[in-house]
C-alpha cells in the first residue's frame, strides 16, 4: 500500500537570477536566443521583401499556342528547357513559390514567318504579389514551321518471295493500306513513299501473316528517320498477309442426262472430244481435297447429227477456287459422220411400270411419233418392235382425272440408239379406287 505524500518533504527553491547570469552556459544560450529574436524583428520591421532564386523552372511554350495557330505555325520538335528565375517579394509569398507557378513562356513579337528564332523568355502574365528580377538564360532557340499532313499508300516490298511446287501465291494484302504522316512542310516534302518490307528465307507452303513496321523513303529510295525530321505517323506497323493457295488439276467430266435404260454411255464417249481435258485451279489448302472434278451436263435428247457441238461456261465447284488457266469456256464435240436419224410415227406399244395399286389407269393416247438417233447401220435394221416405251408412274405424283404423263423411250437391244426431241408424253385417265388405300 502506497504511503501518503508528506507535503513538507517538497520545498521549492526561490529562483535566483543573479546566480543564473553568473552561469556561463546559460548566458551563452540566452544571448543566442536574443540575437535571433532581434534579427526577426529587424527583418519584419525594416526589410519586408526579399529576393529568391527559383531553379529548374519549365518553359511553357504551350501558353502561346493560340497565337501560333493564328500565324499558321507550330513548334517543331520537343522543347524541354528549364531556366533559373530570380524573384522578389514578401517572404511569405516567394517562400511558397514552386517552379511550375511562374508560367515562363516566350515572346512572339519578332516572329513573322517560318524560321528558327532565339525567342526572349518572359512571364506569361505580370504577377501582382511579387516581381521577376531576371531569367537565365534569357532566350531559347525554337524552330517554328507550318505543320501539315499527307496520306501515303503503303507499298509492300518482298524479298525472296517464292512458293513451293504445287502452290500458288494469292493476292498480297496490307492493312491498313495507307498511313497519315504529319510534320513540317520543309521536311514532309522529302517523303515520297511509304513501304513495308518482308524478307523470306525459303519458299512458302502456307499463308504468311506478320506485323511489319512501316518505313518512309525519299525520292532516291533512301530511308528517312521520322524522329530526326520531326515527323509523326498515325500508324507505325501494318499487318501483312500473303495467301498461299494449293493448285490442282481438276478433270473435266461430261455428264449425260435423260439417258435411256441400258444405254452404252462409254461407247458414246468414244465419239466425243473435249477442248480441255482438265483445268488448273487454285484454292485454300485445307479444302482442296474436297474438289475432284468439273462437271458439265449434256441432255442426250439434244444430241443429233447436226447439233453435235456444245459450248459451256466454266463454273468452278466453289467460289473459293480461282481459275489458274483462265479458261472461261470449254467445247464438247461429237464425231457424227456415221450417225443418222429415223422417225417412227406410230409406236403403240406402251408398257406401264410401277403402277400404283389404288388407281385404275386408262391409256387415252393410242400411239406416239418417236425420232431416234444412232449409228446409221443400226437404224437401217431397226423395227418398231425394238422400241420400248415405258409409262413409269414413279416419275411424278399421280392425281385423279385426265392427265398428261411422261414416258421413257429406249432401244435396249440395239446399242448406240436414243430418242431425241422434246419430252414424250401420253394422256391417261386416272381414277382412284375407293377404299383401296385402306
Amino acid at each position: 500500500m502506497n504511503k501518503p505524500i508528506n507535503a513538507k518533504q517538497f520545498r521549492f527553491k526561490k529562483l535566483n537570477m543573479k546566480q543564473l547570469f553568473e552561469n556561463d552556459r546559460f548566458v551563452m544560450v540566452f544571448s543566442l536566443f536574443m540575437a535571433i529574436l532581434c534579427w526577426i524583428l529587424v527583418v519584419i520591421a525594416i526589410s519586408p521583401t526579399t529576393p529568391l532564386a527559383i531553379n529548374n523552372v519549365p518553359v511553357q511554350i504551350s501558353l502561346r499556342n493560340e497565337r501560333l495557330k493564328e500565324m499558321g505555325l507550330s513548334v517543331v520538335g520537343e522543347v524541354d528547357e528549364q531556366v533559373d528565375v530570380m524573384v522578389e517579394g514578401p517572404r511569405s509569398v516567394v517562400g511558397n513559390l514552386k517552379p511550375e507557378d511562374l508560367n515562363i513562356t516566350v515572346s512572339l513579337s519578332n516572329v513573322t514567318e517560318a524560321d528558327t528564332y532565339d525567342l526572349e523568355l518572359v512571364p506569361f502574365s505580370t504577377p501582382t504579389d511579387y516581381k521577376i528580377l531576371s531569367i537565365r538564360p534569357s532566350t531559347i532557340r525554337v524552330r517554328l514551321d507550318q505543320v501539315i499532313s499527307k496520306t501515303l499508300n503503303v507499298d509492300l516490298i518482298t524479298r525472296g518471295l517464292a512458293v513451293a511446287a504445287g502452290y500458288q501465291l494469292g493476292t498480297e494484302q496490307v492493312s491498313p493500306t495507307a498511313v497519315r504522316v504529319t510534320g513540317p512542310v520543309s521536311e514532309l516534302e522529302k517523303v515520297t513513299r511509304c513501304v513495308a518490307s518482308v524478307e523470306l528465307a525459303q519458299p512458302l507452303s502456307n499463308t504468311y501473316a506478320s506485323t511489319v513496321p512501316v518505313k518512309l523513303l525519299d525520292a532516291q529510295g533512301m530511308e528517312l528517320d521520322p524522329e530526326e525530321l520531326h515527323l509523326s505517323l498515325d500508324v507505325e506497323n501494318v499487318n501483312v498477309w500473303i495467301p498461299v493457295l494449293r493448285t490442282k488439276e481438276l478433270p473435266l467430266r461430261v455428264n449425260f442426262t435423260n439417258v435411256p435404260r441400258g444405254f452404252p454411255e462409254s461407247e458414246l464417249r468414244e465419239y466425243m472430244t473435249l477442248s480441255n481435258q482438265s483445268i488448273l485451279v487454285a484454292g485454300p489448302i485445307q479444302s482442296m481435297e474436297n474438289y475432284n472434278e468439273i462437271v458439265v451436263d449434256i441432255d442426250l435428247r439434244n444430241l443429233t447429227p447436226t447439233n453435235n457441238t456444245f459450248q459451256f461456261d466454266v463454273t468452278l465447284p466453289s467460289e473459293q477456287l480461282t481459275n489458274v488457266n483462265n479458261i472461261s469456256t470449254v467445247l464438247v464435240e461429237f464425231n457424227t459422220e456415221s450417225w443418222s436419224t429415223v422417225t417412227f410415227h406410230n409406236i403403240s406399244s406402251i408398257i406401264p411400270v410401277n403402277q400404283p395399286s389404288d388407281f385404275e389407269i386408262t391409256l387415252l393416247t393410242g400411239s406416239l411419233p418417236v425420232t431416234l438417233v444412232g449409228d446409221a447401220a443400226v437404224l437401217e435394221s431397226l423395227t418398231p418392235g425394238d422400241i420400248v416405251v415405258e409409262l413409269d408412274f414413279s416419275q411424278k405424283e399421280l392425281t385423279a382425272g385426265q392427265v398428261s404423263y411422261p414416258v421413257k423411250i429406249s432401244v435396249p437391244t440395239k446399242g448406240l440408239v436414243w430418242a431425241v426431241g422434246d419430252d414424250y408424253n401420253v394422256v391417261i385417265q386416272a381414277r382412284q379406287i375407293e377404299g383401296a388405300s385402306e
